[in-house]
């Protein structure tokens, strides 16, 4: 038998390119570089999961790159969740990112990571 068609395969691969990010995230000595690359691969494929979106702005952030986090978490607010308890500490972020200039801004949490 032999599979001839289209497979939307993007979020199943968007979901492994995620799951790699945060290996590098969390490693004891994490590589930002690849892991900004597997976030980006991640939504480029499947914008729709906001939390990747919130890891992509932390490591925007974690990498002084203050304008593309607050694009990357004004998209996790996007596709968020109408539930409050997501969506405020996404704002909350937004508003501390957009007026502190200092650069000792903490990175959003992800609530899945929790």
């Amino acid at each position: 038998m032999v599979f001839r068609g289209t497979c939307a395969c993007g979020p199943i691969l968007a979901g492994s390119l995620y799951q790699e990010s945060l290996s590098e995230i969390f490693a004891k000595k994490p590589d930002w570089t690849a892991a900004q690359r597997l976030l980006e691969e991640s939504v480029a494929l499947d914008p729709s999961p906001f939390f990747v979106h919130i890891e992509l702005a932390n490591v925007y952030l974690t990498q002084g790159q203050r304008d593309r986090a607050l694009h990357a978490y004004s998209d996790a607010l996007k596709y968020a969740p109408s539930d409050p308890q997501f969506r405020q500490p996404i704002q909350a972020q937004i508003q501390r990112v957009s007026i502190d200039t200092t650069g000792n801004i903490a990175p959003l949490r992800d609530p899945f990571l929790e």
